[in-house]
């Protein structure tokens, strides 16, 4: 694994890059990965989630999209008519 040098430190590069890894990660659970609008909808979400919350509500909300079945569309605009409605996040 090469090091990549960020403010002097040394630090490993990943093994593998994301879209490698997320394929991968895909087929061992038996699944297609995401399309690539599928990837930049979730990250959408995730940053949505994790600006009106903390960082720890990215993930989760992607789970939650996963785990209820919703169109990532749909849930992104459910994401950011919630994050519009907290107090603070708009």
């Amino acid at each position: 694994m090469a090091a990549l040098h960020w403010r002097g430190a040394a630090v490993a590069s990943p093994a593998v890059d994301a879209t490698t890894w997320i394929e991968q990660f895909a087929r061992a659970l038996g699944t297609e990965a995401p399309s690539e609008e599928d990837k930049s909808t979730l990250l959408s979400l995730a940053s949505v989630a994790a600006n009106a919350s903390e960082r720890l509500a990215a993930p989760i909300c992607c789970w939650l999209v996963a785990r209820a079945g919703a169109d990532p569309e749909d849930a992104l605009a459910a994401a950011r008519d919630l994050a519009a409605r907290v107090p603070g996040t708009s």
